[in-house]
């Protein structure tokens, strides 16, 4: 369903690829077989055993037993800890950092055992959702190749040691004592204990700096919301109170930092009711979740998303229409609309004249964003627009969709990973602490960090497994899951959230506070006990740090895992009205604004920046629009793809001013033009079983100024193909002809726009293939007491993968690897297909779960041979899996 200004492109019909709109010959025949060629081909053995390798996690998980109670000590069964009930589940709220976000959830424990992770249904930032990679992480607790104990390097070999040789010899890590050069770099966090413990390692050591970096966010929005406000600053969204909503390159509803509580709140605002139904306008250079959910979806390349941006402001500030024109003062469009002027879309002008009118129209409740990777200069002028439409005023129920909110104080200053390099370069450093992270394998190239690394004093990493940093390091020490350690944690709304753990640490890690603690302590202190000692502190003393475990603050605090803290009264106090700086200067690039290639780089939506490229679940899950598994590839356009002369899997060469990866092609409809596009997180070189040379890195095409985006780009056929791994026509339907493909794809895919659907309220009942309904072969049997069903709102589906990876994780599905999923082997239970409609160069997408609905008239149960399935009284198709033989004849009649 769709706002009723929606146009819909009617020249093509619904499609899931363009050989399916071609009608290729190949594709053709793979519709005259009911499985692939390969699927019946039998296992050989080098695919058996990596298919053990690929399950080795899953197995643990499977297999694996732990223990909870008490904290501290594994303690027999024939000593039954107080209300433990063996066989029962039993839920714990905690938190997760998963990929730098804060993830509130309920992990749910068998036997002492996590097996499950879903979002805390009484956090507002979840309510009960949660992503794809939260239900995930579960599986990065069981990775068997998880560093087991600390170990340290000497002249190029590992040897085992232990935490205790680790302590003693941290004396003579740092020889000048207290006047020793000691650094720590860390990833963004926002944990009010390891903030404390580094405040007391600064005071223990006053030489010591601490750096930051993030191969995800370059912190771009940070600084762009300090320029406006004078100093620091989060921003986050109530989609829920929008009407109007202007998403450049933001992702708001999958990628973003926020898409949970995003997604929850813009379907709210997704109901088919003219006066409250919201409106969702996207610029941005590749297909996303949020320009599948959209109304109006422009594809630019990154250049012009900021070149739009600047029009759209230059728009605003001449209506006179604003509530705080002082905000858009001096914005400048001309060197803006040059840029468009240079292969622009037909769509834009209008689409961003219809944007403006629609948000003066509902000022205060609007919504602009912008992606992360764009310069902060961007972001502040973002920022103004919704300063100046007034999207932040009101309290209460009349409170508008856009808040800021003051950020929670830091204790110790952070530094660059710019002048960490530089100062590793001179020699300056006698220790350097590396706590998480893989910079050696995703910081940019032209820093040198790996070379500069060698030559500090001594180097110490903390991580969960052995990467390209650990290797590079004296010593590696193992890191603790979040699901086996203590800890805490700001959200971006000011709560403090409870991290705790449900297992003993398997592997005998340590957190990043723990390890600091032996640096900054004389008696280095538990991570229960910090934990402990920080909540006491931030909530007004009221208990003693060691007389917690009875006081009733803190067992609610680990009951609901999260309490609204007011930190100093500044968490829960919004930013004042005053808008800092000047006249904002963007720069637009040299890039397809001015007729040649744009670059754009950005994490991979399941490996992130390789930090779960051993999670097999993830490498397994295919993209949500380009259906790839087990790798990345080079994204260009149709258009694109002709006038350079290439096919999709050929291999090209991509240079960007002296910096060349090779890797194969994949043609995206919807692409913006002279935009191509490559995901970053793999080609990992030391790394797991799981995820070693799958894929291509593409981090040698960053530099430390064009982090993102890189212009001025070559693309050059370098001969030769490589298989890439798509599921997209798996599930094709033979409906060759074009009257027959708009009768019954037509049918599969159900659209119309709100004005449709108010004149005619079953309006997709009437443009199925089954109208009138489906007549049964067989006696149906009455149905006895309740009747189980399943429906699924499209309405509201974003293809967030989310379901997949439950399902997988609720039923322990078995991942196969890339060359079984190439057989058509990918053993999935819930899978989301992806439609194009319209122009190949400017298609819009239509999503469709395909899951167990547990139908009445199963097709699943009239074709098994053996009779596996079977319905219920209920209403329930169930399995009997012990008579399953795997013929798959129910997931190809489904």
């Amino acid at each position: 369903m769709s706002d009723p200004t929606r146009t819909k492109p009617q020249s093509h019909g619904y499609w899931q690829s363009l050989e399916e709109l071609a009608g290729d010959d190949a594709f053709v025949r793979s519709l005259e077989r009911e499985f692939s060629d390969e699927a019946d081909k039998p296992f050989d053995a080098v695919s058996r055993r990596r298919v053990l390798q690929v399950m080795s996690a899953s197995v643990a998980l499977a297999g694996l037993s732990g223990c909870r109670y008490p904290v501290e000590e594994i303690v027999p069964f024939d000593h039954r800890p107080e209300d433990y009930q063996p066989g029962k589940l039993q839920r714990y709220a905690t938190t997760l950092d998963v990929a730098g976000v804060v993830r509130p959830v309920v992990v749910s424990s068998f036997d002492g055992r996590p097996i499950k992770i879903e979002g805390n249904p009484g956090h507002p930032a979840s309510a009960g959702a949660t992503d794809a990679l939260t239900q995930a992480d579960v599986l990065e607790l069981y990775d068997r190749d998880r560093s087991r104990q600390p170990s340290v390097r000497i002249e190029g070999l590992a040897r085992s040691t232990t935490w205790e040789e680790f302590q003693a010899a941290i004396p003579q890590l740092l020889p000048a004592g207290s006047a020793s050069r000691l650094a720590v770099l860390a990833q963004p966090q926002a944990s009010p204990t390891l903030e404390r413990v580094a405040a007391r390692l600064l005071q223990r050591f006053p030489a010591m700096r601490w750096y930051e970096f993030s191969a995800i966010d370059g912190g771009e929005e940070a600084e762009g919301l300090e320029a406006v406000f004078g100093r620091p600053v989060t921003v986050g969204h109530d989609l829920g109170r929008a009407r109007v909503i202007v998403d450049f390159d933001a992702d708001l509803l999958v990628g973003h930092p926020e898409g949970v509580a995003n997604a929850r709140s813009f379907a709210q605002g997704r109901k088919p009711v003219a006066e409250t139904m919201n409106r969702l306008y996207v610029f941005e250079p590749l297909q996303s979740g949020t320009g599948a959910a959209a109304d109006h979806r422009v594809p630019l390349s990154p250049s012009q998303v900021v070149a739009a941006l600047t029009v759209l402001a230059a728009k605003l500030a001449a209506s006179g229409r604003l509530a705080r024109p002082q905000a858009l003062a001096g914005v400048d469009a001309s060197r803006a609309e040059q840029t468009l002027a240079h292969g622009g879309s037909e769509a834009l002008d209008p689409t961003l004249e219809a944007a403006a009118k629609d948000l003066l129209a509902h000022a205060g409740a609007g919504v602009v964003a912008l992606g992360s990777r764009y310069p902060a200069a961007a972001h502040a002028l973002v920022q103004r627009m919704n300063l100046a439409l007034g999207n932040d005023q009101g309290d209460g129920a009349e409170a508008g969709p856009v808040r800021y909110r003051s950020r929670a104080e830091r204790l110790v200053e952070r530094g660059s990973l710019e002048e960490l390099t530089e100062r590793l370069e001179a020699g300056e450093l006698d220790c350097l602490l590396v706590l998480d992270g893989n910079p050696v394998f995703d910081a940019p190239p032209d820093l040198s960090f790996a070379a500069a690394l060698a030559k500090a004093g001594s180097t110490v990493h903390l991580g969960p497994a052995v990467n390209e940093t650990a290797v590079a390091c004296r010593w590696h020490l193992p890191m603790a899951h979040g699901l086996e350690s203590w800890g805490d944690c700001w959200d971006r709304d000011g709560r403090l959230c409870a991290v705790q753990p449900l297992i003993r640490p398997l592997f005998d890690g340590r957190t990043a506070a723990e390890l600091l603690s032996m640096f900054a302590d004389e008696t280095p202190a538990t991570g229960y006990e910090m934990v402990q000692q920080t909540f006491a502190e931030l909530h007004g003393g009221s208990a003693s740090a060691t007389d917690l475990s009875s006081d009733k603050e803190w067992r609610r605090f680990l009951h609901d895992g999260f309490v609204e803290i007011d930190e100093a009264g500044e968490a829960s106090t919004p930013v004042a009205d005053s808008i800092a700086g000047g006249d904002l200067e963007l720069d637009f690039g040299g890039g397809a604004g001015a007729g040649g290639l744009e670059l754009d780089l950005r994490p991979d939506p399941r490996v992130v920046d390789g930090r779960y490229a051993n999670n097999a679940w993830l490498q397994e899950l295919p993209d949500a629009m380009t259906k790839l598994t087990w790798g990345n590839a080079v994204l260009l356009g149709p258009s694109l793809a002709d006038e350079l002369g290439v096919e999709e899997e050929d291999l090209v060469r991509v240079e960007a001013q002296g910096a060349a990866i090779e890797a194969p092609v994949y043609l995206l409809p919807g692409m913006a033009k002279n935009t191509v596009s490559i995901a970053l997180g793999y080609g990992r070189r030391q790394v797991g079983r799981v995820g070693k040379g799958v894929g291509v890195d593409a981090y040698p095409l960053q530099t430390w100024s064009e982090r993102w985006t890189r212009h001025g780009v070559q693309v050059t056929p370098v001969g030769g193909k490589e298989a890439l791994t798509s599921t997209q026509n798996r599930y094709a339907i033979d409906n060759r002809g074009k009257a027959e493909r708009e009768r019954r794809v037509g049918g599969l895919v159900r659209e119309g726009t709100l004005a449709e659907f108010e004149h005619h309220p079953e309006f997709a009942q009437h443009l199925g293939l089954h109208h009138p309904p489906l007549i049964s072969l067989w006696h149906e049997r009455e149905g006895v007491g309740h009747q189980w069903g399943m429906a699924i709102d499209l309405n509201a589906c974003i293809a967030c993968n989310s379901c997949v990876v439950a399902c997988q994780a609720e039923n322990n599905i078995p991942v196969v690897g890339k060359e079984q999923v190439a057989k058509g082997r990918e053993m999935h239970w819930i899978r989301i297909d992806r439609y194009f409609h319209g122009d190949p160069d400017t298609a819009s997408v239509a999503h469709q779960p395909v899951a167990c609905a547990h139908c009445e008239l199963a097709p699943c149960e009239q074709v098994c041979p053996v009779g596996a399935t079977m319905h219920s009284k209920e209403g329930l198709n169930v399995m009997a899996y012990n008579r399953c033989v795997g013929t798959r004849y129910c997931a190809n009649n489904c």
